[in-house]
């Protein structure tokens, strides 16, 4: 029995039963994978597996500003009040005491033989109290041993020696030097005249020598950190004096699901996800225990650009 369709299309019965029996013979393989499959999966089921609805929401979350860290740049003087005096650390192999009592007229010789030098002790150059301190603005120590009124001497310099420095502690925080040059240090940090500075776990008293301008952030969202300041800008801002990188995307990463609420309402970490996407963030629902109808969060720009 000719196909009516094929009839009718071409309107002559020869041609309608060939383009019956080819279509026939195109379709027959799928029709045999088609009875194959359904026979294959007949009293089959499947148990090992859980399946759970989409979520449904997802927000793209793309800050207005760009986000700034400021690391200012700082120079400061060393004060070096303690240049020239030297701590007794032992006295003949042990710790300096009440019995330890040289005449202070006596020169302190060190080396011995004919290289020895000696070094006169000036008019208050001995303190015994808080630590047998020798005031030796002319002595360099090296390997010879140091003697005073027969007793061997171990000295150590009170003065910090400030070599070549990479970082230096302000208030417990490293910090970067720049440059270095005749005791005056340029270092990327935020220090002030109150700051707590240390080299090697060792105190410095300094001076602020030329300090970073806390006006020139007047005029632009800050808000303070450990490093500096962050700035919340579109644009690059135009300031001087200190180190500006864009860090939106790290920032942006640190994000989680605790740092978002709605309208009072904390999201639940087992119903959301927080990804980066370039510089945005894409908060998504990942069942349906909490949906949320999100329309504004300050500083942030929302876009809803899937969901239901």
């Amino acid at each position: 029995m000719e196909n009516p369709f094929f009839t009718a299309l071409e309107m002559q019965g020869a041609k309608a039963a060939a383009f019956d029996k080819q279509t026939n013979d195109q379709l027959m393989p799928f029709r045999h994978y088609l009875e194959n499959s359904i026979k294959a999966l007949e009293n089959k089921e499947v148990s090992c597996c859980s399946w759970l609805p989409v979520g449904g929401q997802r927000f793209r979350i793309t800050p207005q500003q760009r986000i700034w860290q400021l690391v200012p740049y700082t120079e400061i003087e060393i004060i070096n009040e303690l240049a020239g005096w030297y701590q007794i650390i032992s006295v003949d192999g042990e710790q300096p005491d009440a019995e330890f009592d040289p005449d202070e007229m006596d020169p302190i010789i060190q080396g011995k033989g004919k290289s020895k030098r000696e070094h006169e002790l000036a008019e208050c150059g001995y303190k015994k109290y808080p630590d047998f301190r020798l005031y030796l603005p002319s002595m360099e120590l090296d390997e010879e041993p140091v003697s005073w009124s027969g007793y061997q001497l171990e000295l150590r310099p009170l003065a910090v020696e400030i070599g070549q420095l990479n970082t230096i502690y302000v208030d417990g925080q490293p910090c970067k030097v720049v440059s270095q040059a005749d005791g005056r240090l340029k270092i990327q940090g935020y220090v002030q005249a109150s700051s707590h500075l240390s080299i090697d776990g060792q105190d410095i008293p300094f001076s602020v020598a030329k300090s970073f301008d806390e006006n020139s952030l007047k005029s632009l969202s800050i808000k303070r950190n450990k490093q500096g300041w962050l700035v919340f800008s579109l644009e690059r801002p135009a300031i001087n004096a200190c180190q500006l990188n864009d860090i939106t995307h790290k920032a942006l990463a640190e994000l989680s699901v605790s740092h978002f609420s709605v309208e009072d309402l904390t999201l639940n970490v087992d119903s959301w996800v927080v990804s980066t996407e370039k510089n945005s963030v894409v908060l998504e629902r990942i069942n349906e225990e909490q949906r949320v109808a999100i329309k504004k969060l300050a500083a942030l720009l929302f876009q809803k650009y899937s969901g239901k």
